[in-house]
């Protein structure tokens, strides 16, 4: 157990991002494209939930987007942090714990300030 904690005998380019040399290239292309499915995922979702739910307009023009937005950077962030500890760290397994923890305490800490409402029964 204590093997998998230990630094990989190879570089972040070799297992972690093939496709570019560059840690930085490849950080900018994976937050790119977690954003493009996180809205493709989240755009639709929400829309439908919406409508199933019959919801007034008034929720269409100024609650929706921010809902959207607010799981679709959830999900950028969790891929963009993955890349960046994984390039930082170079210990795959630690990466994807850390990168979903930060992810869930900085979610926390703006609940707990104010700064990000929570969706009603979102908390699993």
């Amino acid at each position: 157990m204590a093997a998998l904690s230990k630094s990989i005998p190879h570089n972040c380019y070799e297992i972690g991002h093939t496709w570019h040399p560059s840690c930085r290239v490849s950080f900018l292309q994976i937050t790119g494209g977690a954003l493009e499915e996180s809205l493709k995922i989240y755009a639709p979702l929400y829309l439908i939930a919406a409508i199933l739910r019959k919801r007034k307009l008034d929720y269409y023009l100024h609650k929706l987007l921010p809902e959207i937005l607010q799981s679709a950077s959830f999900l950028t962030a969790n891929g963009a942090l993955y890349m960046a500890f994984f390039c930082i760290l170079r210990r795959g397994l630690l990466t994807i714990y850390m990168a979903n923890l930060a992810t869930e305490t900085l979610f926390r800490m703006g609940v707990a300030r104010g700064t990000i409402t929570t969706l009603r029964n979102g908390e699993v």
